[in-house]
Formats: structure tokens, C-alpha cells, sequence
């Protein structure tokens, strides 16, 4: 916005030519109380930006609002100190001082001297990126433009004085200390673009999934989020555990299903506010379960991992129980991460369960049923050879094995 409103100022040198006035106006909220048409000049355009900002609020952050001024080219600025940043002694030459464009006179050194080294700070005089005062008494600063410092969007003080606990006792959450909300969305709205993933290895109660919901919602973004949190029980003696969560994670899973309900109840629109739970958990593929043996010579390790997978490779029959988390095992092994669909292609195979599993910009078809159709086979083969094909060993018998890597070479899996 304030990109926008300072475009529609275009200066000749001290002076604005006006011939979109009323607009600049109408964007900045303003009315035509001055004869603009005949002359507006920058301090006119400053004076009227200022009051617009003083008009936001707390629609504009600390650090959009600190950007106050207009250059004489139509772009906002702000002007920060040059000052040295630490305790340690600045170099001596650092103590240069800047002479005044106008009265020529030398202006105020820091007491600590410049932050830049005199190469730097000749490169800022030269760029028009140091602001000096009406006179030499002022110390000069440093400009910083808006539209080159769009991502800083956070304030250096966050001030939040409330807390979650009369929303989160409503939803039936008991956790100590959790982490508002808000504040969450606040540090995250000033890093968080959209499509981005936010991973938090320390979930606890699920204070950044529910802001990620309430920014996606209110924002329409589309960010998502992995959220990891131990199964740590909680103390049988604890309101969580009397409200029937054993584990922080389950408190987490909880919360975060009755966040999304209590959004789109807000809303009042289809919001997409689902997730996916995983656990840890041995592999479902027996090839995997091989652990070395240090007690033993390394060729002993190699006779034993060589007889581990001729008997590991062996066609098995896939409980349908487990064929969701089998599935997903499959997708992260053969890159197509934790975010993937799943596409059931029941028309196209009758007589066989075949998937599209699609995810991080690739697809493959996946089938794990241990008999695949004659007329499948030549579908497969037929229609779909530039894909990925991923089947059960056990489906393939010598014939149909060959037809399909005839046809798919490199691109047939199997597990």
C-alpha cells in the first residue's frame, strides 16, 4: 500500500507535477482540501502521507510505519542512525566526518564513529543514501527505501500482553504455558511466503499449526507445515490426561482438529484445514531390517546381508490394514514426499486396485495387489509407458514381467 500510493507522486526537482493528484489522493484517503492543481509541493506530499500513516494504526507494522518520508524521486524512505554497533573501539578512520552539501561545513561524528569503513560511506554519498539535516549541527543518517526492504517486515519489539487460555480451555485443551497465537503469526507473517513449508521440531501443543491455519484462512495463503512432537506422556494426575490425552502429541492432534472445525465455523467457508498424522515406525519392507554386526569380520557382514536380502526378496501379500502406511513408506522412497495424492483409477483397471501417486511435481502408478489382470498388463504397456510403474512381486510372473519392462526399462518398481 504504501508502495502503491507513493507510485502516483512523479517530482521535478522541489516541485510535484500533479497530473494525477486527485488519484494519489483517493489512495491515501485523503480529500483535495489544497489547490493541488496548481502547485503541491513535497512538503505538501509528506505532510499528507504522514497523516495517512497516522491513520493506519495497527493495520501497518512498527516497521512499515517507521518508513515516513517521500523522496524527491516518489519513493518512501526512512532514515536509520550510521552509529557504530558495538562497545569495541571503531578504526580511526572511521571518525571521518561528513561535510555538509550545503553549508560545507563538517557535520557530527558518532561517538563511536561510523558503522561503514570511508569507502562505504563515499559509495552512499555518491548513491544519495545518506540524508543530512537543514544544517551541519544535524547528524547525517543513513536512507533505506521501501521497495528494497519489502521482506523486513518484522518489528524490532513485539509487544503482547494476552494469552490463549480462555480459547484453549474452550476447545478442551489443557497445556501449560503454550504460545500465543498471535504472536506466532506475527513472527511468521514476516518470514512465511506463500507456498512455503514451516517445519517446528518441537510441536508441543500445536500453536504453529493453528496460526498457520488462521494465516492461510485469513490471508489466502498456501502454506503448509510439518509439526514433530514425541509421544511424551503427560502425568496421570494432569487435567490433559483427565481430559483423555495420554500423550502431548495426541493433545497436539486434537487440538489442531478442533482449530480447524472452529475455523471454518468462523469463516463460514470450505476452508482446507485437514492434515496427515505419522509415527515412526520399522519399515514395512523386510530388506530394510538388516543391522551390521561389529563383533563380526566384515566379510561375515557382507555373507549375512547378501543372504538377508535373497531371503527379504521373496513376492509377500500386503495386509490391507497396513496398505496406507505402506503406501506412504513407498511415496518417501521414491521421492514423492509426505504431501502426495492418491488418485484410485478404478475405471481405467477394472479388476485391479491402481493408484496415481502424485507429489513434488512427478507421478507414478502404483498397484500393489498380488494378481495384475492380462488385459491391465496391456494397458499398462500400452498407454502409459512414459510413466513410473510400481507393483507388488508377487503380481509379476515371467511373461508379464517381461512385457512390462519391455515397455517401462528403467521406469518399473517393484516391491
Amino acid at each position: 500500500m504504501l508502495k502503491k500510493a507513493a507510485h502516483y507522486f512523479s517530482f521535478v526537482g522541489q516541485k510535484i507535477v500533479p497530473p494525477r493528484v486527485s488519484e494519489a489522493l483517493s489512495i491515501l484517503g485523503l480529500s483535495e482540501t489544497k489547490d493541488y492543481e496548481e502547485e503541491y509541493t513535497l512538503e505538501d506530499a509528506n505532510q499528507d502521507y504522514q497523516k495517512w500513516l497516522a491513520s493506519q494504526g495497527t493495520a501497518l507494522s512498527g516497521g512499515e510505519a517507521a518508513y515516513k518520508h517521500i523522496d524527491d524521486e516518489g519513493k518512501v524512505f526512512q532514515t536509520v542512525s550510521m552509529a557504530w554497533p558495538n562497545n569495541k573501539q571503531a578504526p580511526r578512520e572511521y571518525f571521518m566526518p561528513l561535510q555538509h552539501p550545503v553549508v560545507g561545513k563538517p557535520c557530527p561524528v558518532p561517538a563511536k564513529g561510523w558503522r561503514n569503513p570511508p569507502g562505504t560511506m563515499k559509495k552512499l554519498l555518491n548513491q544519495g543514501r545518506i540524508v543530512f539535516g537543514v544544517n551541519e549541527t544535524t547528524q547525517p543518517r543513513r536512507k533505506y527505501i521501501l521497495e528494497e526492504n519489502m521482506s523486513e517486515n518484522l518489528a524490532s519489539l513485539l509487544y503482547y500482553g494476552s494469552s490463549d487460555d480462555a480459547s484453549l480451555k474452550k476447545m478442551g485443551i489443557h497445556f501449560e504455558n503454550p504460545k500465543p497465537v498471535e504472536v506466532a503469526k506475527r513472527l511468521m507473517t514476516g518470514v512465511v511466503g506463500n507456498g512455503d513449508l514451516v517445519l517446528d521440531f518441537f510441536a508441543g501443543s500445536g500453536t504453529a499449526g493453528q496460526a498457520i491455519m488462521e494465516m492461510n484462512s485469513e490471508s489466502h495463503k498456501d502454506v503448509r507445515f510439518i509439526l514433530v512432537q514425541i509421544p511424551e506422556r503427560i502425568n496421570e494426575k494432569h487435567s490433559a490426561y483427565k481430559a483423555g490425552h495420554k500423550t502431548i502429541a495426541e493433545l497436539c492432534i486434537d487440538r489442531l482438529e478442533k482449530a480447524g472445525r472452529r475455523r471454518i465455523e468462523d469463516s463460514g467457508s470450505i476452508l482446507d484445514v485437514g492434515f496427515r498424522v505419522y509415527r515412526l515406525t520399522e519399515s514395512y519392507f523386510p530388506e530394510n531390517h538388516f543391522e551390521f554386526d561389529p563383533s563380526k569380520s566384515e566379510k561375515e557382514n557382507v555373507a549375512a546381508l547378501r543372504k538377508h536380502l535373497e531371503t527379504a526378496s521373496q513376492p509377500r501379500i500386503f495386509d490391507k490394514n497396513e496398505i496406507a502406511d505402506i503406501i506412504t513408506e513407498i511415496s518417501l522412497k521414491n521421492g514423492y514426499g509426505l504431501f502426495y495424492t492418491l488418485e484410485h483409477m478404478k475405471r481405467r483397471f477394472p479388476g485391479n486396485t491402481v493408484y496415481r501417486l502424485s507429489g513434488n511435481g512427478k507421478g507414478a502408478l502404483l498397484c500393489l495387489d498380488v494378481e495384475l489382470q492380462e488385459k491391465n498388463v496391456r494397458i499398462l504397456a500400452e498407454r502409459y509407458p512414459e510413466d513410473q510403474l510400481i507393483l507388488s512381486r508377487r503380481a509379476l510372473c515371467t511373461a508379464k514381467n517381461w512385457t512390462l519392462r519391455n515397455a517401462f526399462g528403467d521406469n518399473l518398481r517393484t516391491v
